[in-house]
């Protein structure tokens, strides 16, 4: 018989940690009322977070939030793996030749892709709020999780197909799993994927894959910026994108042969 070696402890302070990641800030009320933990378990818990540095909570009216210990964390796991490192230089380029926005997503999990780098030339407080760092990038409303998406192998795309809630972020974001697969499509055709203001209304994206050596995607790279001044520039930002794409798939170990698209 297997032994169980969960320990129990370190199990709820994680869901309290996952909570409040999903939730934000929030009183012992709330955590208790979303997790049904006793309360003075969660206090102790808190405790030691806050003691650790993970928590943290507010002076004013004393709701509980993460801090940014765990991204930190995760954030040198990413730079040890080397594809940030090996990507931000292509965002910079990106960015200041098409003076928008340029996010990198990297999938974490097989149903699960956050977005990890984030370069922006010329601040503009049109975008700002576009995506922040740490965020899950989403796969059906998303340029970035669309490209990734698309590039997955068959089994991963199945699994985050069956997980996809296709939350209603705006009015143009994809309602169904037959919506999401014609997308695809499209988008395994063209190679790239857009989003047309289906996370943030107004705002447009294009989006390209980084393939490994499998010949699936485990990243992406965009530009961003408003509608209008997007599709005024979409031919070049699609074809740079497209170049970079091919690039940056070769250096992350996928052989030129493999590249699915006609070579830019």
């Amino acid at each position: 018989m297997e032994k169980n070696y969960t320990v129990n402890s370190l199990n709820k302070a994680l869901l309290l940690i996952e909570d409040l990641g999903e939730h934000g800030p929030s009183s012992l009320a709330d955590l208790h009322q979303r997790l049904g933990l006793d309360k003075a378990t969660m206090y102790r818990l808190l405790k030691t977070l806050k003691d650790r540095a993970f928590v943290a909570q507010s002076l004013v009216d004393h709701r509980y939030f993460n801090t940014v210990k765990m991204f930190q964390i995760g954030s040198r796991e990413i730079d040890r793996g080397g594809l940030r490192e090996l990507i931000k230089p292509y965002l910079k380029k990106l960015s200041h030749l098409f003076q928008e926005v340029a996010h990198m997503a990297l999938r974490v999990e097989p149903a699960k892709a956050v977005c990890i780098d984030k370069i922006d030339s010329v601040p503009d407080p049109y975008v700002r709020f576009d995506m922040n760092l740490g965020s899950e990038v989403s796969f059906h409303a998303s340029g970035m999780g669309k490209a990734i998406l698309a590039f997955s192998g068959e089994s991963q795309r199945e699994l985050i197909l069956s997980r996809l809630a296709f939350e209603r972020f705006t009015p143009r974001s994809l309602r169904n799993p037959s919506a999401l697969v014609r997308e695809i499509k499209r988008v395994r055709r063209q190679g790239y994927a857009i989003n047309d203001g289906e996370t943030f209304e107004g705002l447009y994206c294009v989006a390209v894959p980084i393939l490994n050596q499998h010949g699936e995607a485990n990243a992406s790279i965009s530009i961003t910026g408003p509608r209008g001044r997007l599709l005024e520039k979409k031919e070049a930002v699609v074809g740079t994108l497209l170049a970079h794409a091919w690039e940056l798939s070769i250096l992350n170990g996928l052989p030129p042969e493999q590249w699915p698209l006609k070579k830019p």
